[in-house]
């Protein structure tokens, strides 16, 4: 079962995504993220602690979700704290798009997303 929980009350929105990650939740993931991004919103914070597992297959879908949300030119902190996960996405090519990092924790991609805002023109 996947839990997603989405925080707002940040300087930049965090969803949570928590249990077992299958291709059948994108759309649930893509609702959650539409849902937490105000016009012009162009930084998330996805945190994958809680999930079960990450393989390759699974990475695709939290990457199609993100980029239909945030666009071209957004930037993605993934919060991932196993190396195993860590790895399936460094497989998946994900970190290919420089728009995307990983993280340890919330605290340091807010740090690091806090210091490097996109300005919207």
């Amino acid at each position: 079962m996947l839990s997603i929980r989405t925080i707002t009350d940040e300087e930049i929105p965090i969803v949570e995504v928590k249990g077992e990650l299958k291709a059948g939740n994108k759309t649930e993931i893509e609702e959650a993220i539409d849902s937490i991004l105000t016009p012009g919103s162009r930084q998330l914070i996805l945190d994958l602690t809680g999930i079960t597992s990450l393989d390759v297959d699974e990475t695709q879908v939290i990457i199609e979700a993100v980029h239909r949300s945030l666009g071209q030119g957004g930037r993605l902190a993934l919060i991932v704290s196993e190396k195993d996960k860590e790895n399936a996405l460094r497989e998946a090519r994900v970190l290919d798009d420089p728009g995307v990092m990983i993280f340890p924790d919330v605290k340091e991609a807010m740090a690091y997303l806090g210091e490097r805002k996109i300005d919207i023109a």
